[in-house]
């Protein structure tokens, strides 16, 4: 929540400190090797999703994804202190998504 008696100006020095200088142009890699893809065809980047939560949301809100793939934003969801509602019409992408954030709570506590 923004503070109401704060300037605009300080407002954007605030949020440029956090977030840095904010564009319409993007530069993040996609998943290009299959590797990283976790057996989905077009899985988003997790940079670009992580930037979305950031900014969209706060710690402990609700992030839905109805169309949630191979989870990276159930995982990015998870990590930045949310939590999250995963949705697929897709059985096997479904378990992609669940086998990944079981990795991923096996990674942050190895």
């Amino acid at each position: 929540m923004v503070n109401s008696n704060i300037s605009i100006s300080a407002f954007v020095r605030l949020f440029v400190a956090e977030f840095g200088l904010r564009t319409n142009v993007w530069f993040i890699t996609p998943c290009l090797s299959k590797d990283n893809r976790y057996g989905h065809p077009a899985p988003f980047p997790e940079e670009l999703v992580k930037d979305h939560i950031l900014s969209w949301s706060n710690e402990g809100d609700l992030v839905l994804d109805p169309m949630c793939g191979s989870g990276t934003t159930c995982k990015m969801t998870k990590q930045l202190g949310r939590n999250f509602i995963g949705i697929d019409s897709s059985e096997e992408y479904c378990k992609i998504a669940n086998k990944r954030l079981e990795q991923d709570k096996l990674t942050k506590f190895a």
